[in-house]
C-alpha cells in the first residue's frame, strides 16, 4: 500500500476516534500539542488535513499521516505503519513462490474484532437486525460505519478457513445490496465439523445465520449449516471442504421460494449426486416468495425445526 492509497483511505476523523479525540460542531478541537485552553486547532475532514492556529504551537499544518508522527513522536516510517495498521493493514512478509511478492495482507481476524465492537454503537445497525431477528448475543456480527473503506454501513459477518481464522468478510448493507471484501475466500460460518452428518446448504449468509442462531437450541449436533453465496455460489472451496466429511450422510438444500431458488436447487441436486453419489441429496420447498430468514418473522425459531423435520 503507497502513501497515496493510505492519505486516500483513511480518514483524519477516524485516526482523531483512534486518539480519543474529538471535534466541536465547528470542527474545532483544542490542540493536543501544546497547552491549549480554547479550541486552536481546526479539523478538515474533506482534504483530511489540520491546522493550529496557536503561535504557541510548532504543530503548524499538516495531513493525518503527519498527525499521527506528531503523537507517535516517531519518524514517518513509524507514523506510516501506523496509519497501516488504522486500516487494518499489516506488513508484508515472506510469500510463497505462487504468491506476488510485495503483496500487503488485510488481518481480517483483528479488522472484525474491532468491527465487533461498532454494532452495539450503532442504533441503525442493532434496528436493522432485530427486524431480521438476528441475535447479536448469539452470533458473530459486526458493523462498519466507514472506519474500513470497503463495505460502508454495512453489517459484517466474518468468512473463516480450516483454522477458523477470519479471512474475508461478507457486508449486507443496511440500504440495500450485498458485497464481499476483495479477492473473497474463507466459508460462513465456518469449516463443517468432521462429525457432521447433516449438511444443510443455504442460499445466502443471513439465511446461514438465521439458522445458526436457531441450530444451538433446536436442532440435532450433527447438523450443520453451510452458506452459498448466491444461486450460483457454490465454489470450489465448498467442494473441498464437503468432501472431507467422512461421516456425511445426507445434503439438504434450503434456498429460496423463487424461480431462481427452484431452479438452483435442481441444478445442485444433479451436480451433488455426481459428486457425491453415496450421500443422500434433498431440498425443502420454501414457501413462495420466503426465504429462511422471512420464515422466522413473528415465528418462534422452533418453526424452522419443524419445517426440518
Amino acid at each position: 500500500m503507497e502513501i497515496k492509497d493510505i492519505k486516500q483511505q483513511l480518514s483524519i476523523v477516524r485516526v482523531l476516534e483512534h486518539y480519543g479525540l474529538q471535534t466541536d460542531k465547528n470542527g474545532r478541537l483544542c490542540c493536543p500539542f501544546h497547552e491549549d485552553s480554547t479550541p486552536s486547532m481546526q479539523i478538515y475532514p474533506a482534504s483530511n488535513t489540520y491546522c493550529c492556529f496557536s503561535s504557541n504551537c510548532n504543530a503548524g499544518t499538516g495531513d493525518q499521516v503527519q498527525f499521527i508522527e506528531l503523537k507517535e513522536q516517531q519518524g514517518k516510517h513509524q507514523a506510516i505503519l501506523k496509519a497501516k495498521e488504522l486500516l487494518g493493514v499489516i506488513s508484508s512478509t515472506p510469500v510463497e513462490s505462487n504468491d506476488l511478492p510485495g503483496v500487503e495482507v488485510l488481518d481480517y481476524d483483528r479488522l472484525f474484532g474491532k468491527l465487533k465492537q461498532n454494532i452495539g454503537k450503532s442504533p441503525r445497525a442493532k434496528n436493522y437486525l432485530e427486524a431480521r431477528n438476528l441475535d447479536i448475543e448469539k452470533l458473530e456480527i459486526g458493523y462498519n460505519s466507514g472506519t474500513f473503506p470497503q463495505l460502508k454501513d454495512c453489517v459484517i459477518f466474518p468468512l473463516k478457513d480450516k483454522q477458523n481464522k477470519v479471512v474475508s468478510l461478507y457486508g449486507r448493507a443496511l440500504s440495500k445490496g450485498h458485497y464481499y471484501t476483495a479477492n473473497r475466500t474463507g466459508l460462513y460460518p465456518n469449516y463443517p465439523s468432521s462429525e457432521t452428518r447433516i449438511l444443510i446448504l443455504t442460499e445466502s449468509v443471513i439465511d446461514a445465520a438465521t439458522l445458526q442462531q436457531t441450530q444451538r437450541n433446536t436442532l440435532p449436533t450433527d447438523f450443520e449449516v453451510l452458506a452459498l453465496y448466491g444461486t450460483n455460489g457454490f465454489t470450489q472451496e465448498h467442494t473441498e471442504a464437503v468432501s472431507q466429511l467422512k461421516h456425511l450422510q445426507e445434503i439438504i438444500l434450503w434456498f429460496d421460494g423463487d424461480e431462481a431458488g427452484r431452479k438452483a436447487v435442481e441444478k445442485y441436486k444433479e451436480e451433488l449426486k455426481t459428486v457425491y453419489p453415496h450421500i443422500l441429496i434433498s431440498h425443502i420447498e420454501t414457501p413462495e416468495n420466503e426465504d429462511i430468514n422471512s420464515l422466522l418473522q413473528g415465528h418462534d425459531s422452533s418453526n424452522l425445526s419443524s419445517i426440518i423435520n
